[in-house]
């Protein structure tokens, strides 16, 4: 159609399909942007400390952020935060949980909410050697009633009622249909320390019943335990993404559970040499509206080499394609700010608002990065941060990606009338070409002037071949590749005799 006819109706057609159908998707996964923005409460008032190990919730459609506890480079801590994105400030909701009959101070634990009952859940934390001795430990389990604004304790040991034992590191999400808790992978606490028979398996906690399940053990082959690791749940598709994380060393697996048949898949990638770099506490979100999950980086081993350049250890941004199964790295855009971006880290948290389109990050810890002024080693070790930053990331809207594909079927369209017809060329640019232009945007403003003025000073001339050929090779820079023609030369592929 594009280079056999003139039918440039027929070629939008053909292009609005290829939208419709998801062929454009590869292309503009490669032009997102990611932009961070550091925030700054308004009131300049009180703000959470600093720390890492700390979990987040977020409630998308009332626009707050929960924060609790974590650990502050020398102590657990207690205290429970709400920040509010409608009017950019933090609020403290108790300095100390436990005075208000909620969980004891505590890190590397989880916490989840139920954005329908706004109910906010808390497990597991950790505990150092020196701590467990002589004492039983319990994994308390613990909700917060927002509305309330009252804490309950659902069980004082979740694993003597069939659920997990103490556990730290793990990841927890939550159903809101179906009332469902998940709960994967952790190391459980002993009190004297072993080693492989310390990981958590896959357990499902049913808020209604009270009832504890496990799904998975953590001998299962096709579900490792781990810590540090993501999961994270698609609603609709009833199924719990896995991957990342380590147990005796870094892992790169990427697996799914699906709910209800009770089996587990690897994901395969298209394109392996994407696949981001694996390491440990990497922060995962899902938009199921768009079918994909964002991924942070960690700081893994190399990063916190410090003989590395320093170039090395950034904080990266991932997107994985659900429809395409393929990673892409996204780029920076800094708008010129200072800084531009967080420095690397681990033990922070990062949650997501699906309606808004918004990560909000904080804390963690810089594991020796250049992010302050701790110099000796033990203060470096101590050091955790208190920065909070919001990150976009930047996407092409179809509706102006199907513009600029109208403007270049039309434009080349004109190019072709001019050679026999200026005057009705002249005609189709004032009427079809000038109306999908768009103005603000000085290059192509620019490039719609040259057609003008080219009509009167005969420089548009050349072969109508040509011209639709033309056309053909941009379009086909927005597919993806396979289904382009090869871009090397036919010839190369032949055996030389």
């Amino acid at each position: 159609a594009v280079v056999s006819t003139q039918s440039t109706g027929e070629v939008e057609v053909l292009l609005d399909n290829a939208f419709h159908d998801g062929y454009m998707e590869e292309y503009t996964s490669k032009q997102y942007t990611a932009k961070w923005e550091q925030i700054h409460p308004s009131d300049g008032s009180s703000r959470p400390g600093t720390r890492g190990g700390h979990p987040m919730c977020i409630d998308e459609a009332a626009g707050k952020v929960y924060l609790f506890g974590g650990w502050d480079g020398k102590n657990d801590l207690a205290d429970f935060w709400e920040y509010s994105s409608e009017t950019n400030t933090w609020h403290c909701i108790s300095a100390d949980t436990e005075m208000n009959n909620g969980p004891c101070r505590r890190s590397c634990h989880k916490m989840v909410l139920d954005s329908k009952h706004k109910l906010i859940y808390i497990l597991g934390r950790y505990l150092e050697q020196r701590a467990r001795e002589n004492v039983k430990l319990k994994s308390d389990f613990y909700c917060y009633d927002i509305g309330c604004d009252q804490w309950s304790l659902i069980s004082s040991d979740t694993g003597s009622e069939g659920g997990p034992d103490l556990i730290y590191d793990h990841q927890m999400v939550l159903d809101t249909d179906s009332q469902c808790i998940y709960i994967f992978g952790g190391k459980i606490l002993r009190n004297h320390s072993r080693v492989e028979s310390d990981y958590s398996g896959l357990y499902r906690y049913h808020i209604s019943s009270n009832e504890w399940k496990v799904l998975k053990p953590d001998n299962d082959p096709l579900l490792r335990s781990r810590i540090g690791h993501n999961m994270l749940y698609h609603p609709s598709k009833k199924q719990l993404f896995v991957f990342a994380g380590q147990r005796e060393h870094f892992l790169d697996d990427f697996l799914v559970y699906n709910i209800e048949t009770d089996t587990v898949e690897q994901v395969t990638c298209v394109d392996e040499t994407k696949v981001p770099e694996s390491g440990y506490t990497m922060r995962a979100t899902i938009d199921t509206e768009h079918e994909e999950i964002h991924m942070m980086s960690g700081l893994s081993k190399d990063h916190r080499n410090e003989s590395k350049d320093s170039t090395d250890a950034r904080t990266r941004i991932y997107v994985f394609s659900l429809r395409r199964n393929k990673w892409n790295e996204i780029t920076w855009n800094s708008n010129g700010l200072s800084p531009p971006e967080p420095c690397p880290r681990y033990a922070h948290m990062l949650v997501y608002n699906s309606t808004t389109k918004l990560h909000y990050m904080f804390g963690g810890n810089p594991g020796g990065s250049p992010s302050g002024s701790a110099t000796e080693p033990r203060e470096r070790e101590r050091l955790r941060l208190d920065d909070f930053w919001c990150l976009k990331i930047e996407r092409p809207a179809y509706s102006d990606m199907r513009r600029m594909l109208q403007y270049l079927v039309r434009k080349y369209k004109f190019l072709d009338m001019s050679l026999n017809d200026p005057v009705g060329a002249l005609i189709y640019l004032q009427q079809n070409v000038e109306q999908v232009v768009d103005h603000s945007n000085a290059e192509e403003e620019a490039s719609f002037q040259e057609l003008v003025v080219g009509v009167f000073n005969d420089t548009l001339h050349t072969d109508p071949y040509a011209i639709r050929t033309d056309l053909f090779d941009v379009l086909m820079q927005y597919f993806p590749d396979t289904m382009a023609q090869p871009k090397e030369n036919l010839e190369d592929y032949v055996p030389h005799v």
